[in-house]
């Protein structure tokens, strides 16, 4: 019974296979980069980091806008001056113990030394470098996706294969059955046969089975679940050759951006050897105001110039531009250090392709040799010389060298896509 169950599930499976394939839809790996990069959250962070640089960069750019302040102070003291004289016909002012002001302070810099310009540079360095700091997080979701892609295309091909290996088989099993029937061969033949199918049956339970998980986790990767009944493609990389050019990795620009963050810091530092100067405007009204001797409220201003300049700020501003010089030194290092490895990383990678692709060549020789071993097995089986355990072993030597084949044409692409990404992948 459970033979039977089992061997149903499976028929209805390949039945709703076979029924879906005219209407089965195809996934791209292409396809899979676009909605990482449009749906991904670390794309919804890289958008929010611009804004948030953006907003930066106009808090920093205020440091030209003027400052307005406004004072306000209300305040009664215990006692007030009082002239000891008593003198007839002068009139000696009394002064009131409430005091009150409300005054208006108006600055506008006039020259910061580029404070303000570094300020706002500094915002910009910034936002590159988490934007940096992001692409690499994204790169690394994308490195996930083509495990996963490539994983599933291998396990097409050994169910394509496992389908084709049975219809065979079956198709033998016809004619050993009618043979067996006439005895002219022994019934151990048809069990053969039947016990190799059922185990061509199992496996194709499990390769469907690891077909739907791994869609599964690429679509749990993107974030939909529309993919669960998609076919995947195999990238069209059959005129593909090496290419030398410039690395472009995001931890390079993580680099990079950092080697001009420095920078920024290091001019921003310099400014602060320099003083600031500004206007500023005065008015207030209260009382006591500018006269003293006129106890009632009163209106009075002030213009002026200033000017502020720090011993401690520039003595400090030098020393933090030979650190700065340094951490720079420092990023150049790492540069190179990265730039060493990748190139021993792309080498690595040309030299795996080129395996793969002379293994391909023995790869086709093999199996073309192998396919007529088992058409010569099989023509054995039908004259009745030979029997059906030799046929079975020579058609899967066949089929193994052929799968071998399809694995190392899908090893030969995953193995270009990732020497594209090692040696600098965009979002183009």
């Amino acid at each position: 019974m459970k033979r039977f169950l089992t061997l149903l599930s499976i028929s209805a499976w390949m039945f709703m296979n076979v029924f879906a394939q005219s209407e089965m839809k195809i996934l791209s790996l292409e396809k899979c980069y676009d909605i990482l990069y449009t749906e991904n959250p670390v794309t919804d962070k890289i958008r929010m980091n611009r804004q948030i640089t953006n907003l930066n960069q106009r808090i920093a750019q205020s440091g030209w806008y003027p400052d307005v302040q406004l004072e306000a102070s209300a305040s009664y003291q215990s006692d007030v001056v009082n002239f000891p004289l008593d003198m007839p016909n002068l009139d000696i002012p009394n002064f009131s113990k409430d005091h009150y002001n409300i005054a208006l302070n108006i600055t506008q810099p006039i020259f910061d030394g580029g404070r303000t310009s570094a300020a706002k540079q500094l915002e910009q360095d910034s936002g590159e470098m988490n934007e940096a700091s992001m692409e690499s997080d994204l790169l690394t979701i994308k490195e996930q996706v083509d495990r996963v892609y490539f994983g599933i295309l291998i396990l097409q091909v050994q169910m394509k294969i496992h389908e084709t290996v049975i219809s065979d088989l079956e198709e033998q099993l016809e004619l050993v059955k009618s043979r067996v029937e006439n005895g002219v061969l022994l019934p151990g033949n048809e069990s053969s046969l039947r016990a190799e199918i059922l185990k061509r049956e199992q496996d194709l339970t499990k390769i469907h089975y690891d077909i739907m998980v791994g869609l599964e986790s690429l679509a749990e990767i993107l974030g939909t679940d529309e993919f669960l009944t998609y076919k995947l493609e195999l990238p069209e990389k059959e005129n593909w050759e090496l290419q030398n050019q410039d690395i472009l990795r995001p931890e390079l620009a993580m680099i990079e951006a950092r080697q001009e963050f420095l920078g920024t810091q290091k001019n921003l530092s310099d400014a602060n050897k320099l003083p600031t100067v500004s206007v500023f405007v005065r008015p207030s009204y209260g009382r006591p105001g500018f006269n003293m001797f006129e106890d009632d409220l009163q209106f009075n201003w002030i213009v002026g110039v200033q000017a502020r300049w720090s011993l401690k700020s520039a003595r400090n501003a030098s020393v933090k531009t030979d650190v700065f010089d340094l951490q720079q030194k420092q990023l150049s290092e790492d540069r190179t250090l990265f730039n060493r490895q990748q190139n021993a990383a792309l080498n690595r990678l040309k030299k795996e392709i080129q395996s793969i692709e002379e293994q391909i060549q023995k790869d086709q020789e093999i199996l073309e040799l192998l396919r007529q071993v088992a058409e010569e097995k099989r023509s054995l089986v039908d004259e009745g010389s030979n029997t059906v355990t030799d046929y079975i072993s020579a058609l899967n030597d066949q089929y193994r060298a052929e799968l071998q084949l399809e694995l190392r044409k899908i090893m030969r692409v995953q193995a270009i896509i990732n020497y594209e990404t090692e040696q600098g992948w965009t979002w183009n």
